[in-house]
């Protein structure tokens, strides 16, 4: 991107030619590149691929990620400063593509903001992005639809719901099942498996419990670990 616009629009403050704002621009850039959109698509392209879900380092870099940029708009309003740059639209479609394995994104107030005055500044940007987000969605929704079915996994326990109503949750599959019903809407499923969750919630399992519901949005359950964890500090810590 840096490259159209040196060549077609030089000297636009999209890419400012000042050293210090460009100097600014450019770690922005760096930081998608080589940590922002490095680590969401490390998470996505498995699960996209292989129905693999992320792991909760992964889980947990993604979160990171997204605090840093909400932190940076908190205190800048766009990426870099007060105005439009770069970095701004090559982090928006990672950002944006995090909603589709149901990252709770909006739970960043800075980052909402942050996509409404996108929208506001750039044409068409709004329709463009949410048509290619509906695109990656059904791409997604599409492999969870064919790993529910799969051997192994959640997929067993997805189809012993669809066929009984029932779901054999253990304690090696209830977080791959969880992730997969919040994706597809499977609010039963999604209940059975917190259930399940808080029922097994225990010391050495909390804290990676609530990085993992954190990501998914899951605020009951959410709310019950950080309870479980303040009252069990002691013996967490």
């Amino acid at each position: 991107m840096q490259y159209f616009v040196n060549k077609y629009a030089p000297g636009n403050e999209i890419y400012s030619e000042d050293p210090e704002k460009r100097a600014c621009i450019d770690r922005m850039l760096y930081f998608d590149c080589g940590v922002f959109a490095a680590t969401h698509i490390k998470t996505l392209v498995p699960l996209l691929y292989e129905g693999k879900f992320p792991s909760d380092y992964e889980i947990n870099k993604n979160m990171e990620n997204l605090r840093i940029l909400d932190g940076f708009l908190a205190k800048y309003g766009f990426v870099t400063g007060p105005t439009l740059t770069l970095p701004d639209i090559t982090m928006d479609a990672y950002a944006r593509t995090m909603q589709v394995y149901d990252v709770e994104i909006f739970n960043f107030k800075n980052i909402a903001r942050w996509f409404q005055a996108l929208e506001d500044v750039l044409p068409d940007f709004k329709e463009i992005n949410e048509e290619n987000s509906k695109k990656r969605a059904n791409v997604v929704v599409a492999t969870l639809n064919d790993y529910v079915y799969a051997v192994g996994g959640y997929g067993g326990a997805s189809r012993g719901w669809l066929s009984s109503g029932t779901v054999d949750n253990s304690e090696d599959n209830v977080q791959h099942l969880l992730a997969g019903a919040k994706m597809l809407d499977c609010v039963n499923i999604v209940v059975t498996c917190s259930d399940f969750i808080k029922s097994q919630l225990h010391s050495e399992n909390a804290l990676r419990n609530y990085a993992f519901v954190e990501m998914f949005g899951c605020a009951d359950l959410q709310n019950f670990s950080l309870n479980y964890i303040h009252n069990n500090f002691i013996h967490i810590s």
